[in-house]
């Protein structure tokens, strides 16, 4: 069990790096009264996307193709949130390309993976080919 967690904790990459630098934003230097005050003060939707990008990735390790859609969430709410802070736009859009590309690429992955465990794969589905 454990050997098969590890094998995929590279879904988790996007939600630790986000954590990751988000972290290093709010400690920044300060005391321990300063972080709460700005854990406090953070936008909320910080909270949101990590939630969303951490259910995503569980949906994902655990074979489920349509958790890659909370990942996409993710980067359309980067994108968003960079046309309203214009300050932040530039790392937010590249923030936005790294979770939609992940996502999209790694829930075709498990898509693909799925299918084939059901016995067809999608491209001899796509020719017509019966499987025997």
């Amino acid at each position: 069990m454990i050997e098969r967690v590890w094998s995929k904790a590279y879904y988790f990459i996007p939600p630790i790096l986000y954590t990751i630098f988000f972290g290093f934003l709010i400690l920044d230097g300060n005391d321990f009264s300063e972080v709460i005050a700005t854990i406090r003060g953070a936008d909320p939707w910080v909270f949101v996307y990590a939630a969303m990008s951490s259910l995503g990735s569980l949906l994902l390790m655990c074979g489920q193709f349509w958790g890659a859609a909370f990942g996409l969430l993710c980067g359309a709410g980067f994108i968003w949130e960079g046309v309203q802070d214009p300050l932040a736009a530039e790392i937010l859009f590249y923030f936005a390309a790294f979770w939609i590309v992940f996502y999209l690429v790694f829930g075709v992955k498990v898509y693909r993976r799925r299918r084939r465990q059901r016995g067809r794969s999608v491209p001899d589905r796509a020719k017509g080919v019966k499987k025997l």
